[in-house]
């Protein structure tokens, strides 16, 4: 097998596996689900005990962006 088959064939794989991917990653999207204010304060808030974080921004944002990082 010549390297120029050998390249092409590795590129229909590849595409073929990225149509596959495609497909079947798709195939498990649902609608949007729509939450009124009132549900979204009944929603488990994840956050808990970050008063003494460094943070920039109003304390009162309606979204807050929350960074974990680990340096290794």
């Amino acid at each position: 097998m010549t390297r120029l088959n050998l390249a092409l064939s590795l590129a229909a794989v590849a595409v073929v596996a990225f149509l596959v991917g495609y497909v079947v990653g798709s195939s498990g999207v649902k609608e949007e689900t729509i939450v009124s204010p009132d549900q979204a304060a009944k929603l488990p808030t994840v956050a808990k005990g970050l008063e003494h974080c460094p943070a920039k921004g109003a304390d009162n944002a309606k979204v807050s962006i929350i960074e974990f990082t680990d340096y290794q």
